[in-house]
């Protein structure tokens, strides 16, 4: 079955549970119709919270857990020894989530290879057998790799439904004429690739490196998506040293221009193992991917930055530490202002200058006034109401209008971006960029 995740953002924080008697085991998942439907249920204070996975998936029920999609052909990213064999399981779901993940990994190394991966019909388990091969791409561009300063105009694109044309990639000269100038492609998990940047990897280089001189002339980026909803990789154990080597030798072979670390991983945050993790897989990011000729960006929810706001969240800080530690060696944050619940950042106060209870002071002024800089606070939104799992969603109009007003005070001008652009119809973005 064809992977189409769509889950980078679907991990939402959700807190307008109701006060009632238990009505359900806590703690429980139960998809509505499994292998079928992506909705599913969560047992959360006595009371089932209804959930779904991301557009074009299906929840798949795993004994008293469940995850969301299938994997389809993934690219490895590791290689030594010549012949590895990986079993994960691993169950994908939002915040209070129990994911067991338990991977035999082989050592580490910067030369990715091709794999040859079976997957079973109902894929609880996947197993791949990584062979030696050479596969790292020689072409190099004609067209310089541009800068890429404020505003930025951001867009997602993590489903091409297995089409690499150019217009499926929105190669300037094959699409509409369009204001995004950075593009992100999902996902790079640490098992491989998956939806458009799997098709992405079956391009031959000469034809990625054709699609990128395009990008590159018309002042655009490519970059890929990390982990997203789909892997928990502090939870799960993965060595963050080895992601970063794997994820940046993935980024340097398929000829992109960088990474944006979408890890959502809310029970790590909420133990305070988070914190190190992403330090650590940042710095060996870094250094692997050496600025200015790559760019590394994070995408958090807005929560993570709550800190002492709601005292006991993140024990550790969340985001506000890790920006503290390794914030220097981060381009921006695409931050995440939807599928928080309650906090739903849906009109210009709660957005910009005063959050809504549980996850108060994360609004765009207020995580700046707890020193992130302010050319880094990116505000993310879904571009329809398809690509919200609860709240946040609005209107591209009075989104436009927020954005004036936050540049209207000559203290922020990050940028926006749009989750996600394949649903980019009816000149969403466009509306949005005219408020800056």
């Amino acid at each position: 079955m064809k992977l189409l995740t769509s889950l980078a953002f679907a991990s939402a924080i959700f807190s307008a549970l109701v006060s009632a008697a238990p009505t359900c085991t806590e703690g429980q998942f139960l998809c509505t119709n499994s292998g079928v439907s992506a909705g599913y249920s969560v047992c959360a204070a006595g009371s089932l919270v209804q959930m779904s996975c991301g557009s074009g998936t299906v929840c798949i029920q795993n004994g008293s857990s469940l995850y969301c999609g299938f994997p389809v052909n993934p690219v490895s990213t590791t290689s030594s020894p010549p012949t590895t064999t990986t079993t994960t399981t691993t169950t994908t779901t939002s915040p209070k989530t129990t994911t067991s993940s338990k991977t035999t990994k082989s050592p580490t190394t910067t030369t990715p290879v091709k794999t040859t991966t079976t997957t079973t019909t109902t894929p609880v388990k996947t197993t791949t057998t990584t062979t030696t091969t050479t596969t790292t791409a020689t072409a190099t561009g004609s067209v310089p790799v541009p800068t890429i300063g404020t505003p930025r105009i951001i867009g997602y694109n993590d489903n091409t439904s297995g089409n690499s044309s150019p217009a499926a990639y929105f190669v300037p000269g094959s699409a509409p004429s369009n204001v995004y100038d950075v593009f992100i492609l999902g996902f790079w998990l640490s098992s491989g690739a998956y939806d458009s940047a799997y098709t992405w990897t079956q391009l031959d280089a000469a034809t990625r490196q054709s699609y990128l001189d395009s990008y590159h002339a018309a002042g655009k980026v490519v970059l890929v998506a990390a982990f997203g909803a789909a892997e928990f990789p502090t939870l799960s154990g993965v060595n963050p040293v080895t992601a970063a080597q794997n994820l940046a030798a993935f980024v340097k072979q398929y000829q992109l221009d960088g990474a944006d670390i979408d890890w959502e991983d809310n029970n790590s945050l909420q133990a305070g193992t988070g914190e190190a993790w992403l330090v650590s897989f940042q710095t060996e990011l870094r250094n692997n991917l050496p600025s200015p000729r790559y760019i590394i960006t994070h995408a958090p929810q807005a929560p993570y930055f709550v800190g002492n706001d709601l005292p006991g969240q993140y024990p550790n800080g969340g985001y506000l530490t890790v920006d503290q530690k390794v914030g220097s060696l981060i381009d921006w944050y695409n931050v995440q202002f939807y599928n928080q619940g309650s906090t739903n950042y849906q009109d210009c106060t709660s957005l910009l200058n005063k959050s809504q209870a549980p996850f108060i002071g994360t609004s765009v002024f207020e995580i700046i006034a707890k020193g992130i800089p302010s050319s880094k606070v990116v505000i993310g939104k879904p571009i329809t109401q398809a690509d919200v799992v609860n709240t946040g969603f609005m209107a591209a109009s009075t989104l436009a209008s927020c954005i004036s007003q936050a540049k209207a005070t000559g203290k922020w001008d990050a940028g926006f971006f749009g989750w996600q652009i394949t649903h980019d119809t009816s000149g969403w973005s466009n509306t949005v960029a005219a408020g800056l």
